[in-house]
């Protein structure tokens, strides 16, 4: 977990710009988990996250080099554990389907307390993306997502 700067701080004090650079944490790695119903393997290209107090704020890049389950559901895993599961809009990223060279312009919003579930942002309907529209993940596929939410 990334290191949280916590000493020295009272009540109504001024802090000065060398006190101030100091609170927060450096961005961490991190292997997130990709599944479509089973794990799908893939490269982890880049994954970091900051984590200020109960504030993450992630990045991913994931380039896929195996295959999901048709017609399910695409969830990345958390680097740090979520408070809630509510629903709520968690950040942005897109899908890249080299099968059809598409790109998905997808939203990040939090189902489970350790992933995050897609949905592709022009389906009035609000379904799942995997299952809305029925994409398969598979080889040279890519995700990208950059996301924020409270940690538990």
């Amino acid at each position: 977990m990334a290191t949280q700067w916590t000493a020295g701080l009272t009540d109504n004090t001024v802090l000065p710009a060398s006190t101030l650079n100091q609170i927060g944490a450096a961005w961490e790695t991190w292997t997130p988990t990709l599944t479509q119903s089973a794990t799908v393997t893939f490269t982890n290209t880049s994954s970091r996250y900051m984590r200020i107090q109960k504030l993450v704020i992630a990045q991913t890049y994931l380039t896929v080099s195996g295959a999901g389950t048709a017609g399910q559901n695409v969830l990345v895993g958390l680097p740090v554990t979520a408070q809630n599961a509510s629903g709520q809009i968690a950040g942005y990223g897109w899908l890249y389907d080299a099968s059809t060279t598409t790109v998905y312009n997808v939203i990040a919003y939090m189902t489970a307390t350790t992933s995050v579930s897609l949905m592709y942002t022009p389906n009035a309907t609000g379904g799942a993306f995997g299952s809305n529209p029925a994409v398969t993940l598979g080889a040279s596929d890519q995700v990208r997502l950059s996301f924020v939410y409270e940690a538990a």
